[in-house]
């Protein structure tokens, strides 16, 4: 059982996201979290298996966010509406896997969940 966690823009991206991972993925268990300071909240003493995370709304603070990603080799997918250098250059900083801008193919997103499980040799 692959574990990912989502922290999505709003709860209607987060419910489209569940229902492309459940209708193409098996052995996928998505949990939700509405803010990145929830999540990271979560993970101070554990490490998830992968990450989505909305791009959007970082700051400053984020950024420690991204780093604690980065040191502790978390998998992670970016997801942003803004196509500007500047998220593209947080994703690598930050080791992403990739960034999806929006609107991206549900088949983009399952073949970057595909391809992390394959290099985790699940």
């Amino acid at each position: 059982m692959m574990e990912i966690h989502l922290v999505a823009k709003d709860e209607l991206e987060a419910q489209g996201i569940r229902w492309i991972l459940e209708s193409h993925l098996t052995g996928v268990q998505l949990t939700h979290w509405n803010t990145i300071e929830e999540f990271e909240n979560w993970i101070q003493n554990r490490k998830p298996e992968f990450v989505i995370l909305d791009m959007d709304g970082w700051t400053n603070e984020s950024e420690k966010f991204g780093e604690l990603l980065k040191q502790r080799g978390i998998g992670w997918l970016g997801v942003s509406s803004e196509r500007i250098f500047q998220t593209a250059y947080r994703g690598l900083r930050f080791r992403a896997e990739d960034v999806l801008f929006r609107p991206f193919s549900p088949m983009d997103l399952v073949r970057h969940i595909q391809q992390f499980r394959y290099q985790l040799g699940n």
